[in-house]
């Protein structure tokens, strides 16, 4: 394996590990913290502030496993043109990939509008923005659900990951 290869494959594997795993804790560990908050307010404040300050670092994790997936693609495009086995992993892994980052695009946007409604708060802490209660309890569920969907997403991509390095050096 070259040195280009090597940094490609460091840049696909770290990236996605970082965005696998940062989910991953935010999933469980801030999400199951905030849920815990007495008033809606309180669990906006408790989720809202770490998926802020992670939001920078997945961006670049995601970026580089980018970059290092299609640098392989590239490099290995011969491997793919004639082995229908690693070609079929490389679509499924891309697929899978591609949903991830489209459910981790619209996450970010979620969490926007729930910030922008939170922001807008006048009303009782339980009250935020122009949603209801209730209304704004759903869209933390939905928010919930994406993130711990991109975090699958992400999990069975790195688990392919193993399955295909398992079968190159076979």
């Amino acid at each position: 394996m070259s040195i280009s290869t090597s940094a490609l494959r460091a840049l696909h594997d770290v990236g996605l590990a970082a965005w696998f795993g940062g989910g991953l804790m935010g999933a469980v560990g801030v999400n199951s913290t905030a849920r815990r908050a007495d008033n809606l307010s309180e669990r906006h404040e408790l989720s809202a502030h770490p998926w802020e300050r992670w939001a920078p670092v997945n961006a670049a994790a995601v970026g580089a496993h980018l970059v290092g997936a299609t640098g392989l693609l590239l490099t290995d495009r011969d491997t793919l043109a004639h082995r229908p086995g690693a070609r079929r992993t490389a679509l499924v892994k891309g697929g899978l990939t591609g949903a991830a980052l489209a459910l981790t695009v619209l996450a970010e946007r979620r969490a926007a509008l729930v910030e922008r409604q939170a922001a807008q708060s006048g009303a009782g802490p339980d009250e935020p923005g122009n949603l209801s209660p209730g209304d704004f309890a759903h869209a933390q569920d939905e928010l919930r659900v994406l993130r711990w969907s991109v975090t699958g997403l992400t999990g069975v991509v790195l688990v392919l990951g193993s399955v295909q390095a398992r079968r190159s050096t076979q």
